[in-house]
């Protein structure tokens, strides 16, 4: 079957771990490299404020929406908050129909 490429939220520690967002709960507080294992240096309100971008980043993603306002904010977000973290829009390949592309 065919494999459609869909756009989603990549974070990438300091260090080059990659993570993919598919949800806001997929945002890590910590890197999991063992090495680095830098962590998001936010008070409650930046927190929650990075991760309602987050969300409303995801959901255009999503919804197949321009996204560049979410971008916009998240950045704006994130350069106020300490972070290791950088963010991009990726397109990761999904199956369609469940069966990989062989």
């Amino acid at each position: 079957m065919a494999v459609s490429k869909r756009p989603k939220a990549r974070l990438t520690c300091q260090c080059g771990v990659p993570y993919t967002l598919n949800t806001v709960a997929d945002l890590p507080s910590r890197c999991i490299n063992e090495r680095c294992r830098s962590m998001l240096n936010m008070n409650y309100r930046e927190l929650k404020e990075y991760q309602r971008s987050l969300r409303a980043l995801i959901e255009a993603l999503e919804g197949g929406y321009d996204y560049q306002q979410a971008m916009e904010t998240i950045n704006r977000v994130s350069s106020g908050g300490k972070s290791p973290y950088s963010l991009d829009i990726v397109e990761v390949p999904t199956p369609v129909a469940g069966f990989w592309q062989d």
